[in-house]
């Protein structure tokens, strides 16, 4: 900045600044140093008191001539030097009087003794207001040329670079020395290619008084940044050259393409709508989705594509973010295609008050809804179906309960009306061969000894019959069940019952599961029973009980003897009522067992199955699952 020499009339420290400044301080206006202008002053000065000397006259004229060394003195040193120098020329004038040497009346001498103060005042505050305004034109260059935002160049009328602030170096990598004289073509890729572009630039400028535009430039190194340029002339037409204004906008036209590119590939409808309802912009996926070009859908107001008995929600939905600044997140409305069809769309949307434009994204959910309904159309003929269902359901358990009935009725009727004759039976053939045994001849004494047999079997089948009703109806109890301790029991049991029988029973201990206490014994019964009757014949007789498997939450156990075994060709009717494999006289048994066990299994979730080879035994395998899924 320029030395600042603003001071009061009459002041002292003013005064010793001029003199201070003479040795040949910094000029502050004139383009000369101080030693050399106070010198020219004094030189002045010299010349105007000799040409008085010389003439010796009184001429008004030859006074004024002072105003040349006041006014170069004053413009260069302010007020204090408009105020010694007017001084000066006011004390010479005086001298001159009191001397004799010029003959002047009193009034006149006042009269140029204040004209020559007045002048030197004007001249002082006039050299005061001129060095404030080149210390603010230096403060202002100053400013400019340290900004590094914005690269400032000033150019002669042939466009050659004769200034460069900070910001230009710090764009484009030249120094200031670098860019000096340098034509603008330097910056915008050389004579041949940036060439035409710095005449373009500069004749715009001259004819419209001002060239605004983007483009390339090209840094020190020869990479190039995208920037934003505007050229303005220093006068008009140029003539005093032009000054260049570069901001760098390489980051910002990046992240302007990339979100122009993420624009145009996203999946969602983008679209910005200005507040008067129409579309400021869309993406190429609406087109892809409604059939509209984007021309046509700038063209009307939005609404008009959404469909009638959507509309007053949708504007409804756009008061909402435009006058109170809600966001809609899960917004559906039906839009119209190009076909006269319409698709669903789900829409995300948020406005800005400072851009007057909503930002929304739409998404096509057409397939949805499509599926929606006919998923309703589906739940609504389920339903039907299901309510017809449970009417049969509810028929046919009536029919069953009815059915039931009967059945208690029928086992009713076995019980005690079939019971009576086979009693009667029973009775009549065992008193008649007791009262007369004597009488009867051998062969009728058998036939009756067959007839009470009979009728007792019969009676034990009807036993069984009823027992195997009952376990088809009772309710099933869950509790846990140990098999291994009712093997035993039972095995006890068959032992209390033949003590002469050597049998070897095997049976694994923690065996359990989950069941109905009574029927698992039942089935463990019957089972161990059939291997113990089927060993009888066996010399080395052997039973046994273990767990063989453990299979999609179903454990499998095994019953084991190596009796009398059976041909696996007729395996099937094992497990039908009153079917044998073996003749009634050689291993007593009424065929039920087998059924009974087969249909206790089936109600806990599980099931049974043999395997065996006549005369080498057989193997009951039957499984439960893990956790009770019973079967009623």
């Amino acid at each position: 900045m320029l030395p600042n020499l603003h001071a009061e009339p009459g002041d002292a420290a003013g005064a010793s600044e001029l003199g201070a400044n003479a040795a040949g301080a910094a000029p502050r206006v004139l383009p000369w140093n101080r030693s050399t202008i106070v010198a020219i002053g004094l030189a002045l000065f010299v010349l105007v008191a000799s040409a008085r000397l010389a003439t010796d006259s009184s001429s008004t004229v030859l006074t004024m001539l002072y105003v040349l060394p006041i006014a170069l003195l004053a413009i260069e040193f302010g007020l204090p030097g408009g105020l010694l120098s007017a001084l000066t020329a006011i004390a010479l004038l005086v001298a001159w009087v009191l001397l004799g040497k010029v003959d002047l009346a009193t009034h006149e001498v006042l009269l140029r003794c204040t004209l020559l103060a007045i002048l030197g005042v004007g001249f002082g505050l006039l050299g005061d207001r001129l060095a404030q305004a080149g210390d603010l034109i230096a403060d202002q260059v100053l400013y400019m040329e340290s900004l590094t935002v914005h690269g400032l160049v000033r150019l002669d009328r042939s466009g050659h670079i004769t200034a460069w602030n900070r910001g230009a170096t710090e764009t484009l990598g030249y120094s200031k020395a670098d860019a000096q004289s340098q034509p603008l073509a330097l910056i915008l890729g050389g004579e041949e290619e940036g060439g035409p572009m710095a005449r373009q630039m500069l004749e715009g400028a001259a004819h419209n008084g001002v060239w605004d535009g983007e483009g390339w430039v090209v840094e020190k190194g020869g990479q190039r940044r995208w920037a934003a340029i505007s050229v303005t002339p220093l006068a008009d037409g140029g003539d005093a050259g032009f000054a260049l204004v570069l901001r760098d906008l390489t980051a910002t036209r990046a992240a302007r393409h990339e979100s122009s590119r993420m624009w145009d590939v996203s999946f969602e409808m983008l679209a910005t709508l200005r507040f008067d309802g129409y579309f400021q912009r869309v993406n190429p996926h609406w087109e892809e989705v409604l059939g509209w070009s984007v021309e046509e859908l700038l063209a009307q107001p939005s609404l008009e594509f959404v469909h009638p008995d959507d509309r007053e929600r949708t504007a409804a939905e756009a008061g909402k973010l435009v006058q109170e600044g809600h966001e809609t997140a899960s917004f559906e409305n039906r839009y119209r295609c190009r076909d006269g069809s319409y698709r669903w769309l789900l829409w995300n949307s948020k406005a800005s008050a400072e851009d007057n434009l909503i930002y929304a994204a739409a998404r096509d959910i057409t397939v949805r809804k499509e599926q929606e309904a006919s998923l309703e159309a589906k739940e609504a003929e389920l339903r039907a179906l299901a309510q017809d269902l449970e009417a049969r359901v509810d028929w046919r358990t009536g029919e069953l309960a009815a059915a039931n009935k009967e059945l208690e009725a029928f086992s009713y009727s076995i019980a005690h009306d079939l019971r009576a004759p086979l009693r009667a039976i029973d009775g009549y053939s065992h008193a008649i061969l007791e009262d007369y045994e004597q009488d009867l001849p051998e062969g009728a004494q058998a036939d009756l000894t067959r007839v009470r047999e009979a009728s007792q079997r019969m009676s034990t089948l009807i036993d069984e019959l009823l027992g195997l009703s009952r376990i088809t109806r009772r309710e099933l109890l869950h509790a846990p069940v140990d098999l291994s301790v009712l093997a035993q029991d039972i095995v006890r049991d068959l032992h209390d019952q033949e003590r002469g029988r050597e049998v070897q029973v095997d049976i694994e201990d923690g065996l359990n599961v989950t069941g109905d206490p009574e029927l698992l014994r039942l089935v463990m019964q019957n089972l161990l029973e059939n291997a113990w009757k089927f060993t009888a014949q066996t010399e080395y007789a052997h039973v046994g009980l273990s767990r063989v498997g453990n299979v999609n939450g179903h454990s499998t156990f095994a019953v084991r003897d190596n009796g009398a075994g059976f041909d696996m060709r007729y395996s099937d009717k094992l497990f039908r009522p009153f079917e044998r494999l073996h003749r009634h006289e050689e291993y007593g048994g009424t065929g039920v067992g087998l059924t009974t066990v087969a249909r206790v299994l089936n109600r806990h979730g599980g099931k049974i199955w043999a395997e065996g080879t006549p005369g080498e035994g057989a193997s009951f395998f039957f499984d439960l699952p893990t956790r009770q899924e019973q079967h009623a």
